[in-house]
């Protein structure tokens, strides 16, 4: 009996981290790029989650333009009803990109000197980038989706989830350890 319970209660804690380890959420790092018809390129890093054919909670935006990457931070909008508030909406067709990547707070601010954005709402489909110095000023209309590209370049564990597995390797290590007293 005593080891039968010995054996469940093994089972047990590795089924919790393996559970543990299933469940865990994963933040991306993604690539995108943009070429314009007219020769201006668009390229950058971002992080988020993949939900079905979009990325969430978008964040650590990073912007080149052309051949000079732009080192400051960069906020992310999107385009929602009509209205810019709330998350980019980000995904990996281009006709689904909703989104503002700017220097600047945009709506509550508009004293912008750098933006992408890609805006399929409506009647309205077209992507630009804007660059004040030195300026640099495209746009696309309507966008070319053969011209957009964003991939998923590294997986990175969130926090919870280092937690969740470090869990599941100490409940696994004090059954073993348990076992091994016991057996002795």
């Amino acid at each position: 009996m005593r080891n039968l319970l010995k054996q469940a209660g093994s089972k047990i804690i590795a089924s919790t981290a393996i559970l543990g380890l299933s469940l865990s959420a994963h933040a991306g790092l993604f690539e995108y790029s943009y070429s314009f018809g007219n020769g201006n390129s668009v390229s950058g890093t971002l992080t988020g989650d993949i939900n079905g054919a979009y990325v969430q909670n978008v964040e650590a935006v990073t912007l080149t333009i052309n051949t000079q990457e732009l080192n400051q931070t960069f906020y992310d909008v999107g385009l929602t009803n009509g209205s810019w508030s709330g998350d980019a909406i980000v995904s990996f067709y281009a006709s689904l990109n909703n989104f503002l990547f700017s220097d600047v707070n945009y709506p509550s601010q508009t004293n912008y000197s750098v933006f992408f954005q890609m805006i399929n709402s409506g009647s309205t489909h077209n992507a630009k980038i804007y660059n004040k110095n030195p300026s640099v000023y495209s746009s696309d209309r309507p966008i070319n989706a053969s011209a957009w590209s964003l991939t998923e370049v590294a997986s990175v564990p969130e926090p919870a989830s280092l937690i969740l597995f470090g869990l599941g390797l100490i409940g696994v290590a004090a059954s073993r350890r348990k076992n091994m007293k016991i057996s002795n």
